[in-house]
């Protein structure tokens, strides 16, 4: 105790919570209370936690819940799951809260998931018209329609038989196996790591509903189907939905022409050169996204329930937190939370916007507005100071006295204009289930494929990779930069293979040359070069496949066999997939060469990675050689770091904070005397 007491220095205790934010503040009996969590400190102190409350009686501080020194490294046994140890159960009895306010203190409350697309899809088999041409959502005839082009194309890879190492696990469909109307399957558009973090506390988070769209051509569904399609949708037992339909057509022009001609571009620094793309600037397809919005907004309206708390995913759907306050049919005590997953940039970028204010005024209906790192919450602060002129402070927006969240100028019955809003604007780095990953390792298929992959690549070095095909991921870099390492490190010819997965554009223009992000002949033109020039009979340094060629389980095998992940994107919001490569990695140890511009090179925890700059081929191509020549020693003590981070910001830690933030923000706006507007200047008192 005494030296728990003189690590943690109480009479700084404070200030370290405030500028480490490892606490959580939370409103019971009156009583402000901080529980203190400190990793570090708490292992030096056999994992001993600590808790300040403030009240009336004055400073009060408490070290509870002593508990086995591995204790930190259970979920079950954290609070949140970021290392404050001590049952939760304890920790419910010290501050004397209700059992079920632990975790998301939402198993009573039930939490709205508005996301573009559901966890959950219906597979509609195709009409066949006489027109040959594609359908709006880009589909051929005899296909199943699906909003993404499929950019499988194998005339331009090997032969499966010579370069795929899982050629052999492709499972023939029989051909006239007979096919309901409908039926529900997997979405593969869905959210994968927002549902992975709302899954992985599926025990707490019991009571939720998921809002968004099938992800398929609906113009051909009549009024029966659609209820049926509903009640089938609402009684899923993991993912109870409400389905938002959309006509084909508005939901092309929003979906292809402005979330990925224009929102996409601008958050990722990728500003297309007028007037080849004035569709950017001019922004016509504006219309269809205020209608999309809008009926996201009509189904969350129609579906709330008191004490609903609503949360609003990414740059799809930035106008719906300010439909919804406009409307005037949701309380004001209803919380809201607005999470973007991608990037924010710079205001100098996002001003380009001609729709800028729309956005950010919508955003700003939240009463929490997340982001991954804090790069990107302090750009959309000073985006929206240099725009809307309004007040950025470090811990959020100070909406203007009479500015709704649609712009509104609001006066109340007395005459008086409404107090401004205060929106925190907060960071929440997504993480994966770490647990779950661990168990779907263990299973005798992944070892049994590690085994063949071992077989196979002998002797070999393995860099592997997983991008999107679009130009912000960087895979054309990496391909470059591992032509330069295979070219000045000839040591490796023969020895060193890249496989590198794509994974599936979001955008329906993926076969569009006009596209601005597209970069997929790219890509094949240059593993076609580097294959003719380094090829021999027995060696072929570039394994290019798709997601469709392998399993989730020979996925989590390829990254236990490699001796490298590299991620050369040239901006990102968060690299989830390095977190499976460093759980995957536990016992080899192998290093992570990550981008700076990842959302996950900015925390601490990831620089112990190899950092490297994407432009920068020769730097990179140099990175694989480190990665590959490093020791086992050195490679051991980085990836620890690496497994600290991974294991301390989780799914789990991800989801609980971010809404228990967004209940606080919601409860200290309602509160009486919060955010108390500051009188206007009277200009007419100023000067002679």
């Amino acid at each position: 105790m005494a030296q728990f007491n003189h690590i943690n220095d109480l009479s700084l205790i404070a200030r370290a919570h405030q500028l480490v934010q490892e606490g959580y503040k939370y409103m019971f009996d009156e009583q402000l209370v901080t529980v203190w969590s400190a990793p570090n400190y708490c292992y030096r102190c056999g994992n001993l936690a600590s808790m300040l409350e403030l009240g009336a009686g004055g400073r009060r501080f408490i070290v509870f819940g002593a508990a086995e020194e591995n204790a930190r490294d259970r979920p079950q046994k954290t609070v949140s799951g970021l290392g404050c140890t001590g049952t939760v159960a304890e920790l419910a009895r010290r501050l004397r809260w209700p059992q079920s306010s632990i975790g998301p203190a939402m198993s009573t409350q039930r939490v709205v998931i508005a996301s573009l697309f559901l966890p959950e899809s219906v597979s509609i088999p195709s009409p066949r018209p006489a027109d040959p041409r594609p359908d709006v959502f880009g589909a051929r005839p005899g296909k199943a329609l699906s909003i993404v082009d499929d950019l499988k194309d194998k005339s331009r890879n090997p032969p499966p038989d010579e370069s795929n190492p899982f050629a052999t696990a492709a499972v023939p469909r029989p051909a006239s196996a007979p096919r309901a109307p409908w039926h529900i399957e997997p979405n593969p558009h869905a959210n994968g790591g927002l549902k992975n973090a709302v899954d992985s506390l599926r025990p707490n988070l019991r009571h939720k509903l998921w809002v968004g769209t099938l992800g398929t051509s609906t113009d051909a569904l009549g009024p029966a189907p659609r209820r049926a399609i509903e009640h089938a949708m609402a009684a899923l037992p993991a993912h109870p939905s409400r389905p938002v339909w959309v006509p084909d057509a508005e939901f092309h022009s929003c979906y292809a022409d402005f979330c990925h001609r224009v929102l996409w571009p601008c958050l990722h620094y990728a500003i297309p050169d007028a007037p080849k793309t004035k569709t950017f600037y001019e922004s016509a397809s504006f219309n269809q996204y205020v209608a999309v919005n809008q009926r996201f907004a009509d189904a969350i309206i129609a579906a709330h329930n008191d004490g609903d708390i609503i949360w609003v995913n990414d740059y799809h759907l930035m106008l719906l937190p300010g439909l919804l306050r406009a409307s005037g049919k949701i309380p004001p005590t209803t919380p809201i939370g607005f999470f973007m997953h991608v990037a924010f940039p710079s205001s100098e970028i996002f001003r380009c916007l001609s729709v800028r204010q729309h956005l950010l005024r919508g955003v700003l209906g939240a009463d929490l507005v997340g982001f991954q790192t804090a790069s990107y919450a302090r750009h959309f602060r000073q985006t929206v100071h240099r725009i809307l002129a309004y007040e950025a402070l470090p811990k959020g927006i100070m909406v203007a006295d009479g500015d709704g969240a649609a712009g509104e100028d609001k006066v109340g019955e007395d005459g008086q204009r409404a107090r401004g809003r205060f929106v925190d604007v907060g960071v929440f780095p997504m993480g994966i289930d770490v647990g779950q990953l661990k168990l779907k390792k263990q299973e005798p298929e992944v070892k049994e494929w590690i085994q063949l992959l071992a077989q196979r690549y002998a002797g070999m070095k393995i860099v592997v990779g997983r991008d999107k095909l679009d130009e912000i991921q960087g895979v054309r870099h990496k391909i470059k930069a591992f032509e330069y390492f295979l070219e000045h490190h000839p040591e490796f010819q023969g020895k060193a293979i890249l496989i590198q997965i794509a994974l599936p554009t979001q955008s329906l223009h993926a076969h569009t040359p006009s596209h601005p992000l597209l970069e997929a002949p790219d890509v094949t033109e240059a593993i076609a070069r580097i294959n003719a020039r380094f090829s021999t009979l027995t060696y072929q340094p570039v394994v290019f496949l798709h997601t469709q060629d392998l399993t989730f389980s020979q996925y989590l095998a390829l990254l236990s066999a490699a001796d490298a992940f590299i991620v050369t994107s040239l901006r990102e919001g968060m690299a989830l997939r390095t977190h499976e490569f460093v759980e995957c990695q536990e016992g080899r140890w192998r290093p992570l060469v990550l981008s700076e511009f990842a959302g996950s090179y900015s925390y601490s925890g990831f620089r112990s990675c190899i950092a490297i700059n994407p432009w920068d081929t020769r730097g990179t191509g140099e990175a694989i050689n480190q990665a590959l020549t490093m020791s086992d020693e050195e490679a051991r003590m980085r990836w620890e770091d690496l497994h600290n981070h991974v294991t301390t910001q989780t799914a789990q830690a991800f989801v609980s904070t971010f809404l228990h933030r967004t209940l606080r923000a919601n409860a200290e706006d309602q509160a009486p005397g919060a955010a108390a507007a500051v009188p206007r200047l009277d200009m007419g008192k100023v000067g002679p």
